[in-house]
């Protein structure tokens, strides 16, 4: 099981890390679907419930922030509370002592991320994410978890630079929409 729970971490760092470079709001929330589905089995895999559960959140949150941005909705911030709220009482059924917050706060920051329009913030954001999960990973035994994390937070600083280094115009405002 520990060999397909690490599979299953590759497949979803792949797919993840494509999301930091692109800036299509409709792509990356679908791509995140995905990658959160790796992610929940991994820790199933792993017996590790509460990043499976915070996972299996997050495929909720990308389906319901991607059926928005397909019918051309706002997302409301009572949309964004209601999620933080469901993703806080998932912790709640799998505690599992403090660790259980490390997850909890990556999940919390990356829907406030994707929720919101800004790509500039989105890119920023992912960096503290990304350590919060590799924090987990490493204290639930995760190596490829650990690694694909490192590498996701490298990723998510070139897509950083990426990012300033097209939109070099000040006037410029690139957002999550299409």
């Amino acid at each position: 099981m520990y060999i397909l729970s690490q599979v299953c971490a590759i497949i979803a760092m792949i797919v993840l890390g494509s999301t930091y470079i692109i800036k299509n709001k409709k792509q990356i929330l679908f791509l995140c679907i995905f990658s959160s589905i790796m992610y929940s089995l991994q820790y199933f895999f792993l017996y590790a419930y509460t990043g499976m559960i915070i996972n299996i959140l997050g495929i909720v949150r990308a389906v319901c922030f991607y059926t928005y941005s397909r019918s051309g909705k706002e997302n409301t911030l009572l949309n964004l509370m209601l999620l933080e709220l469901m993703f806080i009482v998932g912790t709640i059924f799998t505690w599992d002592g403090p660790v259980s917050l490390l997850p909890l706060c990556g999940l919390m920051i990356f829907t406030y991320a994707t929720w919101h329009k800004d790509v500039k913030l989105y890119k920023w954001l992912v960096l503290p994410v990304s350590v919060l999960w590799i924090t987990y990973n490493a204290l639930v035994g995760s190596l490829v978890g650990w690694i694909s994390e490192s590498i996701l937070l490298v990723v998510g600083i070139i897509g950083l630079f990426l990012y300033y280094k097209g939109n070099t115009k000040e006037t410029e405002i690139v957002s999550l929409k299409e």
